[in-house]
């Protein structure tokens, strides 16, 4: 009895399997087409930002400059690129620079110098100025007195391998870590501080895909149909290890056109995100950002940033 109850559970964990990979909706496939493929008509035009070879990993919003601040970068064999674009609201690149790490304040940051170039279009690699004399590097309370003092003027403090980074009246100095100070109960009584916060994460408004597809939000994107091309049975059962293919997605647009995209990527996600910039930020319903993930693994899947807008928001 146990053997046949344990039988008929495999067989409903198969159906139950088989339903989820093919949604059992009827398409005309043709009318599917890859963003950056799809011909530009009607009221509604789409833009590369992005290309499709290279992997968005930020996307920050400068609420101070309103614009969008995204960094991308292309590894694959000798060739490797690296850019941090300045996008509009619209969605044309106002600049470029080399990618750092971002401060929520702004600041590109690495240890060894910084750049205004996100707070002022500065694009100057900058040396950290040394706050401390010998004397006070060399006797660890001299060193506490001096650092105690700067740390309660400035307006950033940035912390990295215990070693400090203070901003005060717009120049930093960088504290050398001082192992005869450093510790994890110093790092705690001094903690990071921001007195303002300019760098903002853009909300990814696209629906979730770990949820059942009757279950999400289908007011912007809807899965239609999803079909393997690569799939690894499973040696247990009748499931499967893995599997890849074509998504076929709606999605809906403000004036009431529908754009029928398809994606490849895994079964499990079509790894994309989608951005609209908030109206309080001078951000409009009628723009929005698709970012797509690529994967070294498949390389039909691929990644890219695209702008979708009115095409009277264009610039001339």
């Amino acid at each position: 009895m146990k053997t046949l109850k344990i039988f008929f559970l495999t067989i409903l964990i198969a159906l139950i399997t088989n339903c989820t990979m093919k949604i059992k909706t009827d398409i005309n496939k043709e009318e599917y087409i890859e963003i950056d493929s799809i011909a530009n008509n009607g009221s509604f035009q789409i833009d590369e930002i992005i290309s499709r070879e290279f992997e968005v990993d930020y996307t920050f919003f400068d609420i101070f400059n309103n614009c969008i601040v995204t960094d991308s970068y292309l590894e694959f064999e000798n060739k490797n690129e690296f850019i941090c674009n300045k996008i509009s609201l619209s969605g044309d690149v106002i600049d470029t620079c080399n990618i750092n790490n971002i401060l929520k304040e702004g600041t590109m940051w690495t240890n060894e110098y910084y750049q205004n170039w996100i707070i002022n279009g500065d694009k100057t690699k900058h040396k950290y100025l040394d706050p401390l004399s010998d004397e006070e590097k060399r006797k660890p309370k001299k060193w506490i007195a001096k650092f105690e003092e700067m740390y309660k003027k400035a307006s950033v403090v940035y912390e990295s391998s215990w070693s400090y980074y203070m901003k005060i009246e717009g120049l930093w100095y960088k504290f050398e870590q001082n192992l005869k100070v450093n510790s994890e109960e110093f790092e705690k009584q001094y903690p990071i501080k921001y007195s303002e916060v300019r760098m903002i994460e853009l909300e990814n408004i696209c629906p979730s895909f770990s949820v059942p597809p009757e279950k999400r939000d289908s007011s912007l994107l809807v899965e239609r149909k999803y079909v393997s091309e690569q799939f690894e049975k499973s040696e247990r059962g009748s499931g499967f290890n893995f599997s890849a293919g074509w998504w076929y997605l709606d999605l809906y647009l403000p004036n009431g056109d529908t754009l029928k995209i398809k994606r490849y990527a895994s079964f499990k996600n079509p790894d994309l995100k989608i951005y609209r910039i908030p109206k309080e930020y001078g951000g409009r319903k009628e723009v929005l950002f698709i970012v797509q993930k690529p994967d070294e693994m498949l390389k039909e899947q691929v990644g890219g940033m695209y702008v979708i807008r009115p095409k009277e928001t264009i610039k001339k």
